[in-house]
């Protein structure tokens, strides 16, 4: 086999593989679908502290004795600050009950001067729901080593508060730094024609009619009435196609409609010629003759002289 055929066997199999991995590939991540959810200063930059301190105030939007670590002092490889346990709580107020959730965080033993670097131990836990956890030993006195860890949990009720707690010596309690929160979303409904209203490429065979009404209920008034022919107009029924061929045979051009208006434009331009100043009479006359149905609404005060004996309603 020469080099050209053995490269062409080779780029054929990779490209064979490839088919096959990718779907899988695409399917894994859309089936894994995380949405951020706030944590109030999550990274512990609220208070700012200069110099190498473990000793700064409760980190903001923070609750319990915990205490925030400078960026000197906590050596984290992101240049972040950090807080001792402690006890710190959070809340999460964008979670609602029901929600699928995934915290991570990182933890270290503490680089305060006159603490070992052995590992530290600590809790988290949300409501009753509680785990053990510990770090990872440093490789020497006031040395970090971060790790990050995850704690999945079910949200049982709106706004869930996360907390840790260290155990053993707060003041050489663990550090912890960039805590971050996932909601684990579902995937989405793959069906394009699921809903009360498909696209039209589905047929419209789903599509609920809001102005069909149980019996004895009213219809919206956006509905408005049922002309003379739409009950056989319904019966062409909708196509994605410009064959209009059913509606033509039962549509009308309107003509009638078209009549009607000109009929009353007719009589109002009739109406509206009468002479009525020139002669009494004659005004009486020329109005009592001209019809008056179809006539849109009008006052008295449309003649100089009132007739009396066909005087129209107001």
């Amino acid at each position: 086999m020469s080099e050209r055929q053995r490269k062409g066997r080779v780029a054929a199999i990779l490209g064979g593989a490839l088919t096959l991995t990718l779907p899988l590939a695409a399917q894994m991540a859309h089936a894994d679908q995380k949405v951020l959810v706030t944590v109030a200063n999550g990274y512990f930059t609220q208070p700012e502290l200069d110099g190498a301190r473990w000793d700064g105030a409760t980190p903001a939007h923070w609750e319990g004795d915990g205490r925030t670590v400078s960026r000197e002092a906590a050596q984290h490889p992101g240049e972040i600050q950090a807080a001792t346990l402690g006890a710190l709580s959070t809340t999460l107020r964008d979670v609602k009950a029901g929600a699928r959730m995934t915290v991570l965080y990182e933890v270290s033993p503490t680089t305060r001067p006159g603490c070992s670097a052995d590992a530290r131990e600590f809790t988290i836990g949300v409501g009753s729901l509680k785990a053990d956890r510990t770090t990872e030993r440093a490789p020497g006195d006031r040395k970090p080593n971060w790790k990050e860890q995850s704690f999945p949990f079910t949200a049982k009720e709106n706004a869930p508060t996360v907390t840790f707690a260290g155990k053993g010596d707060a003041a050489c309690g663990p550090m912890l730094a960039n805590v971050r929160a996932y909601r684990d979303d579902p995937p989405g409904d793959a069906d394009p024609c699921a809903g009360d209203k498909p696209g039209t490429a589905c047929g419209g065979a789903r599509e609920k009619d809001p102005c069909k009404t149980s019996e004895g209920s009213e219809k919206p008034q956006a509905c408005g009435g049922v002309t003379d022919n739409q009950s056989e107009m319904q019966r062409c029924k909708p196509k994605i196609t410009t064959d209009n061929s059913c509606l033509d045979e039962v549509a009308t051009d309107g003509r009638r409609e078209k009549d009607l208006i000109n009929g009353q434009e007719t009589k109002i331009g009739k109406f509206n010629d009468r002479k009525r100043e020139s002669d009494p009479a004659r005004a009486v006359d020329d109005a009592c003759s001209t019809p008056l149905s179809g006539l849109p609404p009008f006052k008295k005060d449309h003649y100089v002289f009132l007739p009396t004996g066909c005087e129209p309603s107001p």
